[in-house]
This record gives C-alpha cells, structure tokens and sequence, in this order.
C-alpha cells in the first residue's frame, strides 16, 4: 500500500520573563499544540485476488483515507541565576502531552462512511535539565548541560514506527565574541535515546513482536553566528 500526504498546520508560542533580582529571571513558556490532517486515496499493488476481494468489501479500495493527529503542546519553567560575575546556573521542567498525539482519528470515504480513532496508548512526557555558562574572558562563554526526558511509551505499546524511549542529554559549547556586534559559536550534544525495548502482542494474527535498539543514540554537532542590532 503506498499512501501520501501533504499538510500545514498552525500554531503558536508565548512566553512570560520575571526578573526577580538583578542575578536572578524565572520564566514560563507555553507551545500551543498544531493539529494535522492528512488525506490520500492510497494505491495497492502486488495484492492477491483474496486480499483484494477483501478491501474491495470492506471500502478501502478506490475511496480516500484521512488521517488526523495532534502536535503535542508543551509547557516549560525555566530559571537562571548568576552566581558570579563570570558563572551561571539554570534549570527548567518540561511537559509534552503526547498522550493526545497518540490519539489518531481515522476516516475513510467509504459508502457509508467509517471512522475510528486508534489509541497508541502514549503517556504524557516530562524533562528535567540543569546548566552552567563560564565566562572565560571578556570575549569567551562556555556552557555544559544535563537533561532527562521521560518516556512517552511502554515496552508493551511500543511499535518499531515510532520506537521512542526515556532519553539523556550532556551538550557542551562556546560562543566567542568576534567584535562588539558579532558572535560566534559551536556546541555538541551527545543523547542516550534508550534502548526502545519492544515487547508488543498484537493479537493472533500479529503476534508478539520482541526487541530493542542497542545502539540508539544521537549527536549532534551545532554552529551558530549572531549579529546584535
């Protein structure tokens, strides 16, 4: 089955920035969540006349398929807290509602039509991270990093489509100032995404499907140019 699709959804951010004192800013950010839908008619190929007597019957065949899903909204806290002069510290706590982006609304244009909406049994995500920023010099700032993020999917839901898990974070970087206007800077990041464990049974037909990822990790490598105005 070959289906394809092309959307635009919208949303929208906003953010509120306290300064408690001159060392310290607490601030409250919110991401609105961005609902996609996404239709096509899909096409078979290399089906056997049985399977294909059973689409035709069931509608699937020659009628459009619509798929709906929700773009997790997010909340996040964040605090900073100068120190020194020349170092900081900040954390921030993070939720991700991807127990509704695990809710997907299925239709199909069949006569009569049908729908249904499919629970991928998702929970609600949570992160937690901590940093420091050192300045190293009038021209130089160097910054480290930790954040946990929860899992948004047990090892009984888990599907080899989305195979998610409870993930590690550690960035390191620098920014250097080249003049009074331009900045310049790199980071790296190294993630432990989990091993994203699957141990699924999906009925007699399916059965179980067992596994995991043992080398699922990510890095990233970042450069960054500024200019103030």
């Amino acid at each position: 089955m070959k289906y394809k699709a092309t959307n635009f959804g919208f949303g929208g951010n906003a953010g509120v920035l306290f300064e408690i004192d001159s060392r310290t800013r607490v601030g409250v950010t919110y991401r609105s969540q961005v609902d996609q839908s996404f239709s096509d008619t899909p096409s078979f190929g290399q089906v056997g006349p049985g399977l294909e007597a059973v689409l035709q019957r069931a509608g699937v065949i020659g009628h459009s398929l619509t798929i709906d899903m929700t773009i997790p909204q997010e909340v996040m806290v964040s605090a900073y807290r100068d120190l020194t002069d020349d170092l900081a510290v900040m954390a921030n706590f993070n939720w991700q509602n991807w127990s509704q982006f695990g809710e997907v609304g299925i239709q199909l244009s069949s006569a009569p039509p049908r729908s249904l909406t499919v629970d991928a049994n998702f929970s609600d995500t949570y992160q937690g991270a901590v940093g420091a920023q050192y300045r190293l010099g009038k021209p130089t700032l160097l910054s480290v990093g930790f954040a946990y993020d929860s899992s948004a999917v047990s090892e009984a839901n888990r599907s080899p489509l989305l195979p998610v898990d409870q993930q590690f974070r550690l960035g390191v970087g620098v920014q250097y100032d080249v003049t009074a206007d331009y900045r310049l800077g790199f980071a790296y990041e190294w993630a432990s995404l989990g091993s994203a464990a699957i141990d699924s049974t999906r009925g007699p037909l399916s059965g179980t499907l067992q596994g995991d990822y043992q080398t699922n990790t990510l890095n990233v490598f970042s450069l960054m140019v500024s200019h103030r105005f």
